[in-house]
């Protein structure tokens, strides 16, 4: 029997393979222009993929069309994190040197920037890197992004 070292490596070593031929180029090129399904079909009959590559091929690519300007918007998303962040440390350090006074309206403004962060975190931030890593993991080394 095969080890699984030697089937993934050569699936690696298949891929690399077909992904230089010009039939597989030609059967990107398609999937990336939304050729019609016929013209998918025997485009991917001449790269050699079957039914089941050629739906992966196509919901890859509209996955990385859709997901696109959320993919474009992840490094200014990633700045804005940064800020907020900082400005949670200013809060943290305020608090730790404001006086019994000032010390429940430093703690006040610390959770609300404490909850900002997170909404903005799970909101727009985690849809964004997702995307992000989805179109450099997946889609771009297809060929797809």
């Amino acid at each position: 029997m095969f080890s699984e070292k030697f089937t993934t490596e050569f699936r690696s070593e298949f891929e690399t393979w077909r992904g230089t031929r010009p039939q597989w180029k030609a059967l990107l090129k398609a999937v990336r222009a939304e050729a019609e399904a016929d013209e998918l079909r025997r485009l991917g009959a001449e790269a050699g993929a079957d039914e089941s590559e050629l739906r992966e091929l196509v919901q890859v690519r509209r996955r990385a069309k859709a997901d696109e300007p959320l993919a474009a918007k992840y490094a200014a998303l990633k700045r804005r994190l940064a800020e907020l962040d900082k400005e949670i440390a200013a809060l943290e350090t305020k608090v730790r040197e404001a006086t019994a006074n000032e010390h429940a309206e430093a703690t006040g403004a610390l959770q609300e920037a404490a909850l900002k962060r997170d909404r903005f975190w799970r909101g727009e931030y985690i849809a964004a890197e997702q995307a992000h890593k989805f179109h450099q993991e997946v889609a771009e080394p297809m060929g797809l992004g």
